[in-house]
């Protein structure tokens, strides 16, 4: 794993009344959450962090919904369910006085509603066909490749603008044949389908060193752009 932190309501974080797992899997959420609180990770992913079943997270999600930290919205596509996303509702923002400031404490400081740092939850927009695209290559790659964490996330976001959708399923499938889950060889085929065509694939090899020839393949063909 490479993230540094998770984001999640402090008031979370001393509610007594909230079991220790449950706070767990709230945690796992923030890790995966934008600035606005909002995720969509696969429920085998979180199981995978926390080491449970899919059904304890369902459970977990469920519970968290109830006690009010985490917003379910259920997303569709002609009518039909196909996920769900989650939005960590992070602490209410500083408390407004009539004159638009900040209530000021004995100290001098800011005396705030709940958390002077918290920030403030607002819906995202997934009705725009970017947004659409890359909430669906974001599935694609925790179905073909794996646990999707922050980084391949923002990467994913930079390169949705860049290459059709179809090429992703393509490229997410060709580093899935070869055992070669990585985010670095994926965008080689990318960058290899920009270069010679949508239908590019590396060459087959035989079954020994198949993995390493694969992804030498797909590097070494881009040249001098993978070793700028």
């Amino acid at each position: 794993m490479t993230q540094r932190f998770s984001i999640s309501p402090s008031a979370a974080a001393m509610d007594k009344g909230l079991p220790d797992s449950i706070f767990r899997t709230l945690a796992c959420l923030g890790i995966f959450g934008d600035k606005n609180g909002w995720c969509w990770p696969a429920l085998a992913s979180i199981a995978a962090m926390r080491g449970v079943s899919k059904e304890r997270i369902s459970m977990d999600i469920k519970a968290l919904v109830e006690a009010g930290y985490v917003r379910r919205q259920a997303r569709y596509d002609n009518n039909r369910q196909i996920s769900n996303k989650y939005q960590v509702l992070f602490d209410a923002p500083l408390t407004p006085v009539i004159n638009g400031g900040l209530t000021a404490g004995i100290n001098g400081g800011l005396t705030a509603g709940i958390n002077q740092n918290a920030p403030i939850n607002a819906p995202i927009n997934d009705d725009d066909d970017d947004s659409r695209k890359f909430i669906k290559i974001c599935e694609m790659y925790q179905a073909e490749i794996g646990l999707l964490t922050p980084m391949i996330a923002d990467a994913l976001k930079d390169s949705s603008g860049i290459y059709p959708l179809e090429w992703f399923s393509a490229a997410f499938k060709i580093a899935s044949e070869n055992n070669a889950r990585k985010w670095r060889y994926i965008e080689a085929c990318l960058k290899n389908m920009q270069i010679h065509g949508f239908g590019w694939k590396p060459e087959k090899h035989s079954a020994r060193g198949t993995k390493k020839a694969a992804f030498g393949q797909a590097i070494d063909e881009l040249g001098e752009w993978v070793r700028e």
